[in-house]
């Protein structure tokens, strides 16, 4: 049929609507069924189909307008890239995903569709991401969500929050959840303030604080059914708070609660813990024997049922036991089994949350460090003293590398080898700044050999006077003078 558009002008335009609606209904049903090919290809696992469907999916969503079928697309694909180790692609497309639900209307954003869009920054180990996402999902949840949506939202984001050290928002959401939570919801209450307690310890809040914290915890906990899990956890809260004397009878009677519930199930993961806390309990007691049996019994359980994310943390507290007792020559053995534990699995350790790296893994290398520098000084000859310092600056570089696994969150930035200071051209300094919390020491390579030189200064001091340095040296209008006083 051929329309005239002089005579039917409204005809043309209504046909020519017509044609719009019918190429974008076959643009959408046809990006739909890349989505249902592309998750199908993700459930089978066959990376070699998903390659091609990622290829096309993504040229069909280029050439569609935004809409909630498009999020849908988008959150497929982003799953796709991060299955095929396309982290940079994964990323570049979740953040497109997160600026179309500002672009939407409303009412066809749902929290789960964003809450999707954070699960994938998590899967990157991009928590902050994920902690904004999240954030966006409960605003939307707090107008058309149910309060179970909106309690489980909050949930997430509490723990995103902690995870990326927001303690002081960490409480409040906590408090937010409290105010949702049904009066007879025991363990959701219960659940709830061991977190707000742990964001607590980590605020430095005072014992007093902490100790009517617990007191509601306590009366939650009376009201349910021993939770193994839970109370571990709070178990830890309390040890690695160094609040084990404050509360040694709670933290005890905790633990035997858990090690009677576990005698049914054995769960050997649990059984680590109770051996390696009682430890830890101990050696608050100064029995530093009693304390080195029940963590190397943490340590055989760990090892026979391949725990591998928990031995490292028994090595350590069995070196820390052994520089305690003032055994530092076997000490040194542990530590570095410490390290060689966390290095065969620091990539999983380290994307588990923002704070990992400062609790429980830099603490292990300061240590190593500081331990091995003692050895130094104590040494009774000079190729033993080198031995003790070449070992501190290759601590130090290994560290230096999974410094920068944890900014970047991934391994594959990591050089192949690793520089040591054979490697450096002749004449050349090398200067290792080692800050502790009452003392300086700088490790420098001269002709010599490895030295180390001792300077008492306090470490909150020598921050000032850095930050002061630097701010100097920063000041563009500022002269040569001005820093070199505090240079010295």
């Amino acid at each position: 049929m051929i329309v005239t558009v002089k005579k039917s002008p409204a005809l043309v335009r209504k046909v020519f609507l017509l044609l719009i609606l019918i190429c974008g209904s076959n643009s959408r049903a046809a990006t739909s069924s890349l989505v249902q090919d592309v998750s199908r290809s993700l459930g089978e696992r066959n990376d070699d189909s998903l390659s091609q469907l990622v290829t096309r999916l993504s040229e069909e969503i280029n050439a569609n307008e935004a809409s909630s079928e498009t999020l849908t697309a988008l959150d497929v694909l982003a799953q796709a890239h991060i299955r095929l180790g396309q982290k940079d692609e994964a990323f570049t497309v979740l953040n497109r995903a997160f600026g179309l639900i500002e672009q939407l209307p409303a009412t066809t954003r749902t929290p789960e569709e964003i809450r999707k869009i954070a699960v994938g920054y998590r899967e990157l180990g991009a928590r902050r991401s994920a902690r904004d996402t999240i954030q966006r999902s409960v605003q939307i949840a707090e107008r058309q969500g149910t309060v179970i949506e909106r309690i489980d939202l909050l949930s997430e984001l509490a723990v995103l929050q902690a995870e990326t050290e927001d303690f002081d928002n960490a409480l409040i959401t906590a408090d937010k959840i409290l105010g949702l939570l049904d009066e007879d919801d025991h363990e959701g209450i219960a659940r709830t303030r061991v977190n707000r307690l742990k964001n607590l310890v980590h605020l430095s809040a005072d014992i007093e604080t902490i100790n009517a914290e617990l007191k509601l915890i306590k009366f939650r906990l009376s009201k349910i059914v021993l939770d193994k899990e839970l109370l571990l956890d709070l178990s830890a809260v309390l040890l690695q708070a160094g609040l084990t004397n404050q509360f040694r009878s709670d933290i005890s009677q905790f633990l035997d609660q858990v090690k009677t519930a576990n005698l049914q199930s054995d769960n050997p993961r649990i059984g680590a813990f109770i051996h390696g806390y009682q430890a830890m309990i101990s050696e608050s007691d100064g029995e530093w024997q009693k304390a080195l049996a029940l963590t190397r019994k943490a340590l055989k359980v760990s090892q026979e049922n391949q725990l591998e994310e928990l031995i490292y943390l028994w090595f350590w507290q069995i070196g820390r036991l052994q520089k305690s007792s003032g055994d530092y020559d076997v000490a040194v053995i542990n530590y570095q089994r410490a390290l060689q534990s966390v290095s065969a699995i620091r990539s999983d350790l380290l994307k588990t949350s923002y704070g990992i790296f400062k609790r429980r893994v830099l603490p292990v290398y300061a240590e190593t460090i500081d331990l091995l520098l003692h050895q130094a000084q104590r040494a009774t000859s000079t190729d033993l003293e080198q031995k003790y310092l070449q070992q501190v600056q290759q601590t130090i570089e290994t560290f230096a590398l999974v410094e920068v696994l944890e900014y970047f969150q991934d391994d594959c930035l990591l050089p192949r080898d690793q520089m040591t200071l054979s490697d450096v051209p002749a004449n050349t300094a090398v200067i290792y700044p080692i800050i502790s919390k009452d003392k300086l020491i700088t490790l420098v390579k001269l002709p010599t050999g490895l030295h180390q030189y001792v300077t008492t200064v306090d470490q909150k001091i020598l921050g000032r006077e850095v930050r002061l340095f630097r701010e100097s040296i920063e000041d563009l209008d500022g002269s040569e003078e001005d820093y070199h006083e505090t240079g010295k």
